[in-house]
């Protein structure tokens, strides 16, 4: 891209105290011409840098914060983003949100204005495989040839709701036995999920892989998956999303937050939290190969035309420029 120079990579040995390092950080930003932030919580830095020196600083949204849809320590965090974002955002020089969701959410929520870009994805990595890829992929992650995989990747949290893909697998398994579940991550609910499978009688179908690993593991479960779920609740963005379209996947996820405008007419959407409901999408998309076939082609052309990172740099060097005052 010929509008960057070059690009570097700083790794400033600061204190870890979050209370104790801000002054290190905010001095840290002084030979830079303006920050971007990614978490109002460690924009606090930016912040002073601001006040003291007049730095501009850019803070992007990836989400709004919801404490309450934790526990613990995801709750705590969430408590202090809450907070930080009050003071963060209206002293921005500009502010980004990942998705239109969450454009109109922090107009609602705090009053701030925002402006959309959206995140992209490697359509080079993330690829529709071949009928040989598929089955390679498959053998290497123990995956019988004649099951219909349906898989799920993220963070096992109450906001994702994994669960409730948990309850819908054994409403389609009670009609389907040649359906598989793989669901990729880590977090609070796995042993709870792992309860659940036992307690429904499904553990034989349910797997949870905690140990993917990200750039290679995670892509041979897009080539060997069937349907790619997101259950999650208020989703600010998903990256997997655009990973299971531009991997050529049919894509279901729930109807709150920004995966329906992600998707637009290129997957299908089940009422958020009501297992009945994704279980009926679930098995109308397995049981229709021709539907399933569509919707994937579909799926990886809107993310090749619409969500390319070349395009999201473009918007934020836009956005530096005028920040900067060299637009």
């Amino acid at each position: 891209m010929k509008e960057v120079g070059n690009i570097g990579i700083s790794k400033p040995t600061f204190l870890r105290g979050v209370p104790v390092n801000l002054p290190f950080q905010a001095f840290g930003f002084r030979s830079c011409d303006l920050v971007h932030i990614n978490y109002a919580s460690y924009g606090l830095s930016a912040l002073i840098s601001k006040q003291l020196a007049g730095l501009p600083f850019v803070e992007t949204f990836h989400g709004i914060p919801q404490p309450e849809l934790e526990n613990g320590y995801d709750k705590l965090g969430y408590i202090a983003e809450h907070w930080a974002l009050r003071l963060t955002s209206q002293r921005a020089s500009s502010v980004v949100s990942d998705s239109d969701y969450i454009r109109r959410e922090l107009r609602k929520r705090y009053s701030i204005r925002s402006t959309t870009v959206y995140l992209g994805v490697d359509i080079a990595r993330f690829l529709p495989p071949s009928v040989r890829e598929a089955t390679e992929a498959r053998r290497r992650l123990g995956i019988r040839e004649k099951d219909q995989v349906v898989l799920y990747a993220g963070r096992l949290t109450p906001w994702k709701d994994p669960l409730t893909l948990v309850r819908a697998a054994s409403l389609v398994i009670r009609e389907r036995k040649d359906v598989a579940f793989h669901l990729v991550g880590i977090g609070p609910l796995l042993d709870d999920i792992k309860r659940m499978a036992r307690s429904l009688g499904i553990q034989d179908k349910v797997f949870v892989v905690t140990d993917a690993d990200y750039f290679h593991g995670l892509t041979d479960y897009y080539k060997a998956a069937d349907v790619f779920v997101l259950p999650t609740r208020k989703e600010g963005f998903g990256l997997v999303v655009l990973e299971a379209m531009a991997s050529g996947l049919c894509v279901i996820a729930s109807d709150g937050g920004a995966p329906p405008e992600l998707l637009g007419e290129a997957g299908m959407l089940f009422e958020t939290g009501n297992y009945d409901s994704l279980a009926e999408t679930i098995l109308r998309v397995l049981s229709d190969d021709l539907l399933r076939q569509k919707l994937g082609a579909e799926a990886r052309d809107r993310a090749v035309r619409t969500f390319t990172w070349d395009r999201c740099a473009q918007a934020y060097i836009r956005i530096y420029k005028e920040v900067a005052g060299l637009g």
